[in-house]
């Protein structure tokens, strides 16, 4: 479903309108709840309300919610059976910064620091099947919208955190 979503997305022109993040986010996660379930991923969401709307191009942003989740759900599939798996997904506005930040944090195996430098770049996929285009392309997308992803890595997990300006809107 994600890859059908992802060509379809892929040359569509950004919309931006008055967009609730939170609102995106779980819309998102609401598509992804079978896949989440079959996969025994544990998660749960904290969303700061309200925040503030930003402009956006709210199809963009659910391709790049549900994509940094469902790497995150593949990531948590090479834990050993029985081991947890959880996603913690989050939402916070930062009103110095006049940001949003959208957190993806899972208890997977983490990214090794020499993979972790490239996983933004066109065609780059530690995966059998992958086309190395999804984190390169939510990369762009957010960049669109005068934004970045953070990505923090360990051990014990990867984060990864999408970081929204917040616009005057009209």
């Amino acid at each position: 479903m994600l890859n059908n979503l992802m060509a379809l997305i892929r040359h569509r022109k950004i919309e931006k309108v008055k967009t609730d993040v939170n609102a995106v986010l779980e819309r998102s996660l609401n598509l992804l709840t079978d896949e989440l379930r079959i996969r025994r991923v544990h998660w749960d969401k904290i969303l700061q309300d309200p925040v503030p709307a930003v402009l956006a191009d709210p199809v963009h942003l659910q391709q790049v919610f549900m994509n940094i989740s469902v790497n995150a759900c593949e990531a948590l599939g090479s834990l050993p059976r029985g081991q947890e798996r959880s996603l913690h997904v989050t939402t916070s506005f930062d009103t110095m910064k006049r940001r949003i930040r959208i957190s993806f944090a899972d208890n997977g195996p983490g990214i090794p620091e020499e993979i972790k430098a490239h996983i933004f770049e066109p065609f780059f996929s530690t995966k059998t099947t992958g086309a190395g285009i999804g984190l390169a392309l939510c990369h762009d997308l957010i960049r669109e919208h005068g934004g970045g992803i953070e990505v923090q890595s360990g051990p014990g997990g990867t984060t990864f955190v999408v970081v929204l300006p917040i616009e005057e809107l009209v």
